[in-house]
């Protein structure tokens, strides 16, 4: 599985205005969280809290291993403050930093990113057969950008969950790619509300 060789990369080709993120490697589209698929089994995959000022803007990370592997047949993100502008999720080989640490935009470089959300993105999950698997010694980042633009501060908590799967349903591993225009890591970027398949 592979989707960019860093973070720098990903800005040229991921985008926040009007991009598609493409699922590459599947046979049909990724269904709605709310379709109708057996044993529907959501856990947490990677998740932190975070307080910010008024009128701040800040990026929040936390970086954690990976004790065994993990299947994922989709993903949501639970409940998002509206603080919360964008939110990224990659796999690191290695990470210097656990836990919960103040980061930067481009927190993620060299990782491969699997997962990304902005305001109004829906759950969704793969088509049978297809996911993402996450192998045990791997680390999971998740870099949450935060904007707040109320009078006060504001206290809450970033969680990303994953439906879970098994190694014997994955057939056909996902790839994602993240295409379209990014130019930059500014406040008014967006990641796009739908995931499409091809």
């Amino acid at each position: 599985m592979k989707i960019s060789d860093s973070w720098m990369a990903a800005r040229s080709v991921a985008s926040c205005a009007g991009a598609l993120v493409l699922i590459v490697g599947c046979s049909g589209d990724a269904r709605p969280a709310h379709a109708k698929r057996p044993a529907a089994n959501w856990n947490v995959v990677a998740q932190r809290s975070w307080t910010i000022p008024a009128g701040a803007e800040a990026y929040q990370c936390h970086a954690e291993r990976l004790a065994r592997d993990e299947y994922l047949t989709g993903f949501r993100i639970v409940a998002p403050d509206a603080a919360q502008s964008r939110v990224t999720l990659s796999v690191l080989g290695h990470s210097p930093t656990q836990g919960d640490f103040d980061c930067s935009g481009g927190a993620a470089g060299g990782s491969e990113m699997i997962y990304a959300s902005g305001a109004g993105t829906d759950a969704f999950e793969f088509p049978a057969g297809q996911g993402v698997h996450l192998a045990a010694g791997q680390y999971l980042l998740l870099v949450v950008h935060l904007k707040n633009s109320a009078s006060s501060a504001v206290s809450a908590s970033t969680r990303i969950e994953g439906r879970a799967g098994r190694a014997s349903e994955m057939r056909t591993p996902i790839e994602m790619r993240f295409a379209g225009e990014y130019p930059s890591l500014s406040a008014d970027d967006a990641i796009p509300e739908q995931m499409s398949s091809r």
